[in-house]
């Protein structure tokens, strides 16, 4: 992405950050009591050619196959991806100090202290990372799932 083609300060909508200078060509997010898979690379038609006319179509079409499943949850992108051998890590960390979410208020959690809990999860083959208070998730989804969902939706 050219990202000289991006304002600065731009931000996203509903309440989100936005990326600023250093963001990801496709993620994951929350939204709307569910989850959604975006990316830049836009949404060219030749993108999803099927006769070899258009370089990376092919490529482009397994990421969008990931993208949607990876909305559904990422167990459609970890059988995808295991006959490979790769692992494939869902990491849920709570609002992060960083450049992106320098205007955020509140609490923010250290980036190392999320980089220490991912490299663990990694190393321990953990199918999910729950940095700082997003260890609670998985509790609250069984004890409070509504009040977890009015939590997730503020931020």
């Amino acid at each position: 992405m050219d990202e000289s083609t991006l304002a600065d300060g731009v931000t996203g909508n509903l309440g989100h950050p936005g990326h600023g200078k250093v963001h990801p060509v496709a993620w994951c997010q929350y939204y709307d009591d569910g989850r959604a898979w975006l990316t830049t690379l836009g949404h060219d038609a030749r993108d999803f050619a099927t006769d070899g006319s258009f370089p990376g179509a092919d490529q482009y079409r397994k990421l969008i196959l990931g993208g949607i499943e990876s909305a559904m949850g990422t167990d459609g992108l970890r059988r995808q991806l295991a006959p490979r051998g790769t692992h494939v890590l869902e990491v849920l960390p709570p609002t992060t100090d960083t450049p992106m979410n320098a205007a955020a208020t509140g609490p923010k959690l250290a980036p190392a202290e999320v980089a220490a809990v991912t490299l663990k999860a990694l190393r321990e083959r953990r199918p999910l990372a729950l940095p700082g208070q997003a260890k609670l998730m998985p509790l609250m989804l069984r004890v409070a799932p509504r009040t977890l969902d009015r939590m997730v939706g503020k931020l």
